[in-house]
């Protein structure tokens, strides 16, 4: 991701600001994925995206260790079916 300059700049519904949560990449519905750079990454954002497909939603705290040691135990398998982690 390239940082932009450093200046004032208008917000997509108009306010302005050069605040360092503006860096943050906006969600995209229609590619939710897209600032994933790595199949790992993906599959991280992946198991997030997923632990919130309730309704209603779920209570109490998100495990996010948990959450990742799923990842990484679903990897572990990928690589046992002959995925190429390269």
């Amino acid at each position: 991701m390239t940082l932009p300059e450093r200046s004032l700049h208008e917000n997509n519904d108009g306010r302005y600001s050069n605040f360092a949560e503006d860096l943050v990449p906006v969600y995209d519905p229609l590619h939710p994925f897209a600032e994933a750079d790595t199949p790992t990454e993906l599959l991280g954002l992946l198991a997030g995206a997923a632990s919130v497909c309730w309704n209603p939603p779920p209570t109490g705290e998100y495990d996010a260790d948990r959450a990742l040691a799923l990842v990484d135990a679903a990897i572990e398998r990928l690589i046992e079916l002959g995925w190429d982690r390269g």
